[in-house]
This record gives C-alpha cells, structure tokens and sequence, in this order.
C-alpha cells in the first residue's frame, strides 16, 4: 500500500513528503562515484556515506517530493559548469537530491537519510542496485556491483509514466520555465580539488 514518507533536514529546518511510495515506485541504488563523495564531503553531510565510501541514494520521481517547510534554505550547486544539479539544506548541509541540469528526465535521487519515518525502509524496499564501485574509495571493498541496466530502465518508465499523466509530472527542483528553482553556484576548481580530497 502507497505511503506518504516525512522529509527532514538534519535539523528539522527543510521540511516536506514523498508523497505515495511504494517499493515498486522508487529505487533504492549505492553509488560509489567520486562527484557524489566529493559533494558530500562538500557541504559536511560525511554521515551520508555508507563505511564502503558509497551514497545510499532513493531514486524516485521529482512529482512525488513536496517541500512543506525551510524553502529559503533549499540550495543548489554543481560540481562544474556542466554537471548535475545538487540540492542541500544550507542550514545543515544534508542533501536534498540530484537532478539533472533540466526537468527532463524526470528523475532525482534522494539521499535515504533525508527519510524520517523510523519504518521508512519498509516502504522503500531492497537495495536494487550498486553502482561506479571501480570508483570506490582506495582501500575500501564495496559489495559487487550490479542492478545498473534495470536502474536506467526503471528512470525512463517513470519519465514516460509522467509524460503520459499516469505518475506526478511537478518538481519542486525547477519552476514554471524549466529553469532551477534556485540558481546554482557551480563550485571553484579549488573548492572542487579541496571536496575531492
């Protein structure tokens, strides 16, 4: 059965839903990509990062995120000029997504931390895909990697559920013109050098 989930920054400031989830309407994915560390480390959310040096991501459609409570705190950056869209609370730097540069596809991963329901796992089932583990961390052993094809098969089913008004087409991520919500501040090579570290 479908289940509102709360959203919540570290420090209760952003506030919001994931409005009816299901096991089988999000994706639970891993991603040990050096960008997802580097924007962690970045705005302070370490705690983010599972001890194999991965991101325990939900993907899941932007329609079925609503910010209720914080939207002055809702910010956004890019690792460089072209890459994805990284949303945080500024108050306490936890994530509040990744999106693309554009509202289409319609996608975003949510970090599983910013879900506050205690039973939360319940709702958003099994991890269904580890992903970029030759990325991992030196001296880390992340779990085999696998689910990638179905990930990507999964992102475009939603996108087309969404287009043809069979699943939440809004986002809270970008406005009427399909520009960002926020603008983004893309981050210095140092700052980037420096988040990498």
């Amino acid at each position: 059965m479908a289940r509102d989930l709360a959203l919540r920054c570290a420090c209760g400031t952003v506030q919001g839903q994931a409005r009816g989830v299901t096991p089988r309407n999000v994706r639970r994915v891993c991603c040990y990509c050096p960008d997802c560390r580097a924007f962690l480390n970045h705005v302070g959310a370490q705690s983010c990062v599972t001890d194999d040096g991965g991101a325990d991501l939900v993907a899941i459609l932007p329609g079925r995120i609503e910010f209720t409570a914080g939207h002055d705190q809702i910010s956004v950056l890019r690792l460089s000029k072209n890459g994805l869209l990284r949303w945080y609370a500024a108050c306490c730097g936890t994530p509040l997504g990744n999106t693309p540069a554009k509202p289409v596809p319609r996608f975003v991963s949510v970090p599983r931390a910013l879900f506050a329901d205690p039973d939360a796992d319940t709702v958003l089932g099994k991890l269904k895909a580890i992903v970029n583990t030759a990325q991992a961390p030196a001296g880390r052993a992340p779990p085999k990697e696998f689910g990638f094809p179905g990930f990507i098969i999964y992102v475009a089913a939603g996108h087309l559920a969404s287009v043809l008004g069979l699943a939440p087409k809004n986002t809270p991520y970008f406005d009427a013109n399909e520009k960002p919500a926020v603008t983004p501040y893309v981050l210095t090579k140092e700052e980037r050098k420096l988040a990498s570290a």
